[in-house]
């Protein structure tokens, strides 16, 4: 019977000696750094892609009433999105540079939310009233936006080599999908301008 006990204790302490040897303690940290990063770049992305959802409905045949309602929503979803953005929390699991180097990431991309917001809006405007200040802020606010979103990016995909994190492959290339909509947006209006009233929002 002592004996048995006496095997069971080795074998116990020979299972956590081969784990703690196969994964030390510093391995199973760094895993812990990298799922909390890959949890935050998730949160990120998520709100990146849902923001531009009312472009992803575009047509080439809309008229101006259509793509005038689009931008508005679109600019709403930004709005609300970047509500959501300043509270998103960083992780504290992960090192005091790292969490730095996230915050900086989180203020470019709230301020390419909040730049792209107002470039719907002018855009909205400039539908109704067709006036070429308002066409000029909207390309001004846009390019801001875009400028804001890709260095956040670029920020975002600099932490992730640090940690070593691999790359989600179930996600998009939200990003670079939402900047041709946006393009797109601006173009099917030029193309399908057919001056319909509009029952506008802006005065």
């Amino acid at each position: 019977m002592v004996y048995r006990r006496v095997l069971k204790y080795i074998f116990v302490l020979i299972f956590i000696s081969f784990f703690i040897f196969i994964c030390p303690p510093n391995f199973l940290a760094k895993d812990s750094k990298q799922e909390a990063f890959l949890k935050f770049e998730k949160q990120i992305y998520y709100l990146i892609d849902s923001s531009m959802e009312p472009l992803n409905q575009l047509s080439e045949d809309q008229d101006g009433e259509s793509l005038y309602h689009a931008a508005l929503a679109t600019k709403q979803k930004f709005a609300d999105n970047s509500l959501v953005f300043t509270k998103l929390r960083v992780p504290s699991a992960l090192p005091n540079d790292i969490k730095t180097s996230l915050e900086h990431t989180k203020e470019e991309i709230l301020t390419g939310f909040k730049a792209l917001e107002e470039s719907m809006d002018y855009f909205a405007q400039y539908i109704v009233n067709r006036e070429p200040i308002l066409y000029e802020r909207f390309i001004e606010k846009r390019d801001k936006g875009f400028l804001y979103i890709d260095g956040g990016l670029t920020s975002l995909a600099t932490v992730r080599l640090q940690l070593d994190a691999p790359k989600i492959r179930s996600i998009p290339n939200a990003w670079k999908v939402g900047r041709r909509q946006f393009y797109q947006l601006e173009k099917n209006f030029l193309q399908n301008d057919k001056a319909v009233p509009i029952k506008s929002e802006h005065r």
